[in-house]
């Protein structure tokens, strides 16, 4: 480590502020220098952004530096690089980080080219989510661009952290010294046009337009406006979005309107907030945004939702969801009890429950068959004087290990032949004065009273057996006994 004036030159293997020995440079440049770093207090990588000293020396910039380190830390956000700490160590500001394993997008797009719509839509999700947070706080990047997306390895997954926060903006004399070393702060790519025109009058918006340029970039392989320095200012503040469609004939039509509403050049026209243009660019791709309320699995429901709404329904048909309704083995639901679920769903709309949603194996209700026969039932229209008829699907036994139970018992039971469709259903003619004939409605009420009806049928019948019984059994009581 090597000292000159009040400021130290650093090298690989050196320790800087007491605790941090210095492995290799991850990224270098004019305003300073990323190292790889361990830290011998907590035995652990870590990644140490130094300031150049030069910049140091420039007039506000270790202020502007301390800035950017409270800014990150403020946040806190899965989508944002965390910061352990930041200070001052022999004249050089300095941040401690989270060490990120992976790549930033720059690096992505120069491998790649471009990204797929899906793939895009994922990584502006998360860098909007960060967006989403810090303008909540009233903080404003000021400076986004591919280099400062970075693309984390996590497992098999991926995960869009967004790094530099609160570059702060830097007058015309300072821009010629920083030009000096090589790095003028900003990408003018990038840049929307009141950034242009006034950088010290920007909004959240200038970073919803830096988003938009991202994206263009990443789904067509191109810049959205690209020219000399003179030719991009002018495209920037005088020309509408170029097509993406023209650039990729394979994206979709909707793209074109979400790239004029996203480069805007009047801030009122485009997205107001990170959430809507994330939303926007999601249904473009064929996702739902509300979906990211059920993760984790993509959208499905936990087994926790599942039996919540389980339990709802036992509830609505009467039944108490204890563990002993669930019995037995730990709480599941037995495929007859599932099968008395199913068919309260179904009379609760207006159903029938045939026995064709029953199949196949012991009553239980494959998904596939249930949601075929809500659509069916939901869609299909019954013609008038027509009854719809149950036509019962041939079941197949599935094969059974040789040994088992089921084996034996497949081979002491021969199949059952497949069943031949049923008649139509005899159902009496009851009608509702305000439906009208071979209507949804008729078709529920005579299904209705029919089933209302059958518990009286079968009381009569019973009553009648029961008669039966009593008088053969007075018939032979008062008979003498034989000889």
């Amino acid at each position: 480590m090597e000292t000159g004036g009040s400021l130290i030159q650093l090298a690989r293997g050196d320790i800087f502020a007491g605790k941090l020995r210095l492995e290799r440079t991850l990224a270098s440049g004019g305003m300073g220098t990323i190292w790889r770093a361990w830290n011998t207090q907590l035995d652990m990588p870590v990644a140490v952004k130094v300031m150049a000293p030069a910049v140091a020396q420039l007039p506000g910039f270790v202020a502007r530096f301390v800035l950017e380190a409270k800014s990150a830390a403020k946040i806190r956000s899965p989508n944002v690089v965390t910061v352990f700490e930041h200070g001052v160590h022999q004249g050089l500001p300095y941040m401690v980080m989270e060490l990120l394993e992976g790549e930033d997008l720059h690096a992505r797009l120069k491998r790649e080219q471009h990204l797929s719509l899906a793939a895009t839509s994922r990584i502006v999700r998360e860098v909007c989510k960060a967006l989403q947070r810090a303008h909540t706080l009233n903080i404003v990047h000021r400076d986004l661009k591919p280099a400062n997306v970075f693309l984390v390895r996590d497992g098999d997954e991926e995960v869009a952290k967004v790094l530099d926060f609160g570059i702060a903006k830097i007058t015309s004399a300072d821009a010629s010294r920083i030009t000096a070393t090589g790095q003028l702060l900003g990408t003018p790519h990038y840049m929307s046009p009141e950034q242009v025109r006034a950088p010290k009058q920007v909004d959240h918006r200038a970073d919803l337009w830096a988003v938009g340029a991202i994206t263009y970039r990443c789904l067509t392989g191109h810049l959205p406006f690209e020219g000399n320095m003179l030719e991009l200012v002018q495209q920037i503040l005088h020309d509408p979005a170029p097509s993406a469609t023209k650039a990729a004939p394979h994206l979709p039509a909707a793209v074109d309107a979400f790239f004029q509403k996203a480069l805007a050049q009047a801030p009122d026209r485009r997205f107001q907030s990170a959430r809507e243009l994330s939303d926007a660019l999601l249904v473009i791709a064929g996702s739902d945004p509300s979906a990211e309320a059920m993760v984790p699995g993509k959208g499905a429901p936990e087994p926790d939702d599942l039996s919540t709404v389980t339990d709802a329904l036992l509830a609505s048909a009467g039944s108490d969801p204890s563990a002993e309704a669930m019995a037995p083995s730990k709480g599941t639901v037995e495929p007859d009890e599932l099968s008395t679920v199913t068919d309260a769903l179904l009379a609760s709309a207006g159903s029938y429950p045939s026995a064709e949603a029953m199949a196949p194996s012991k009553g239980t209700v494959e998904p596939d068959e249930l949601s075929t026969v809500l659509m069916d039932r939901s869609t299909r229209p019954i013609e008038s004087g027509s009854k719809p008829t149950v036509p019962m699907p041939q079941v197949a036994r599935p094969a059974a290990a040789p040994g088992s139970f089921a084996g034996a018992e497949s081979a002491a039971t021969p199949l059952r032949p497949p069943l031949e469709p049923t008649a139509p259903m005899d159902v009496p003619e009851l009608r509702r004065e305000s439906a009208a004939p071979g209507s949804l409605d008729a078709w529920d009420s005579q299904v209705g009273a029919a089933r209302r009806r059958s518990p009286l049928v079968w009381i009569v019948v019973a009553l009648v057996l029961a008669a039966l019984v009593v008088a053969v059994w007075a018939h032979f009581a008062g008979r003498p006994p034989g000889p």
